[in-house]
């Protein structure tokens, strides 16, 4: 290495700790004196402030330079935040947010979400920062592409063990890191709106986030949380590049979503994958609103299949949900049941050559005949049918679903059916979002 290239590697470390001063001018400060303390008390890189440690790493590469580079992945770290909040500092909301990079553990979590945020803003997404307040919130609103164009809402974590040197991570692990997301990701949540935790990660490897993702799958199998829509897996990784008198910094982001089997949203979430150089590499959410809402009635069989059928999973979708359908815990709900004709009710009997279901779908719920047990809906959601009686094809008693709140209704897609006597002769395949109502008269067509 000549002695040009001896100083651009030094211009190049100099520049960054520079940009690092003067981009948390207003917060080193304050961080230092807790810093020192743990310093002091020898407390390990991880339970320190990552500023601090980061800048440590880059003060003391740029002085054994030429002869190596301390940790040169925490110097790509460290690359990476100064792009990300050169970025989102300009937002209207930021000095609501930067005293929160004083602490240590909500620096690395303010961090993480800004990398979440970036992300989505990158692949056509209006996001909004959202400050911490004196009650719970999420940490971002993601505006979805298409249709009504609604919010949801997304809180990030990144867990202590998921943000450093990489290590085996065992099953029981993961689904411990999982279980605590959710539990925590509640209350900033809440179950009012369309929501999506996120998952933050850095510098992990692949069979890591193997054992993570099959977590976060599993645990979402057994949730019967309709307003959650899903976990996003998001791992940062860095390439780093060292030539003579060169040294860069790769980001490499992957951006993974599973779907929540239980989620009953208006806002469907697509996780098909795409590649970005702009971005790096991996998926990409494809966030999107459904076709604007709309009230349909019907009066028969065939128009309501017809009007079903216009929503139902095609293929690829189909295929991309085998692995969730594996997973998912599905609980049986037994319906009430009486003798008694009903009249003036919109009533499902069963009139084809072999029964198998009146209704299916790929939800968590089962609901059962009151009387004998026989199965009447599979694998739907229980918002998918309201005020709908069907006569049990083993036993012939009717059994009544459970009316839902109406409030309920202004988040689904709703078909309407009228009062009268509907014969099937094969099951009707029913799609999330999609709620069947019964109706009284009131709604009949002029």
């Amino acid at each position: 290495m000549d002695a040009k290239q001896k100083l651009d590697l030094q211009d190049t470390i100099d520049t960054m700790i520079r940009e690092a001063q003067e981009l948390f001018d207003a917060i080193l400060p304050k961080s230092a004196g807790a810093d020192r303390r743990a310093k002091v008390h020898r407390s390990k890189w991880s339970e320190r402030h990552r500023l601090h440690v980061l800048l440590d790493v880059a003060k003391a590469s740029a002085g054994i330079l030429p002869n190596r580079i301390r940790e040169p992945w925490l110097l790509a770290e460290l690359s990476a935040i100064i792009d990300v909040v050169k970025i989102w500092k300009k937002e209207p909301n930021w000095r609501e947010i930067e005293p929160s990079l004083v602490n240590s553990t909500d620096f690395s979590h303010v961090v993480a979400t800004l990398m979440v945020a970036e992300h989505l803003r990158e692949s056509g997404h209006k996001v909004e920062l959202i400050p911490t307040r004196a009650n719970a919130s999420p940490d971002l609103r993601v505006q979805a592409i298409g249709g009504k164009q609604s919010w949801i809402q997304i809180e990030c974590k990144q867990p202590k063990i998921l943000s450093g040197k990489p290590f085996k991570l065992s099953s029981a692990e993961a689904l411990k890191v999982v279980n605590q997301t959710m539990r925590k990701g509640k209350r900033q949540l809440g179950n009012k709106q369309p929501g999506m935790l996120a998952i933050c990660t850095y510098n992990q490897a692949e069979p890591n986030l193997d054992v993570l993702r099959q977590a976060i799958v599993t645990r979402l199998g057994s949730t019967s949380r309709d307003e959650l829509a899903g976990i996003i897996m998001f791992s940062l990784n860095n390439l780093v590049t060292m030539k003579p008198g060169e040294l860069s910094f790769s980001p490499i982001l992957r951006f993974e979503f599973m779907k929540n089997p239980a989620y009953f949203g208006p806002i469907e979430i697509s996780d098909a994958a795409r590649s970005d150089e702009s971005l790096g590499t991996g998926h990409i959410i494809g966030t999107q609103v459904k076709e604007p809402l709309t009230e349909i009635v019907v009066d028969d069989f065939t128009l309501l299949q017809r009007e079903v059928g216009k929503s139902i999973l095609d293929a690829k979708s189909a295929t991309s949900t085998k692995e969730l359908e594996s997973n998912t815990r599905v609980r049986a709900e037994r319906l009430p049941s009486f003798k008694e004709h009903p009249v003036d009710r919109a009533v499902v009997v069963w009139e084809g050559s072999q029964y198998s279901r009146f209704f299916k779908g790929e939800g968590n719920l089962n609901y059962v005949c009151g009387n004998c047990g026989t199965c009447l809906a599979e694998r739907v959601w229980k918002l998918s049918c309201s005020n709908i009686i069907v006569q049990c094809p083993t036993c012939g008693l009717y059994s009544e679903f459970p009316v839902v709140d109406p409030s309920s209704f202004a988040i689904t897609q709703n078909i309407g059916i009228e009062p009268a006597i509907y014969r099937f002769a094969n099951t009707v395949f029913v799609k999330r979002g999609i709620c069947l109502i019964g109706v009284g008269r009131r709604f009949s067509r002029p």
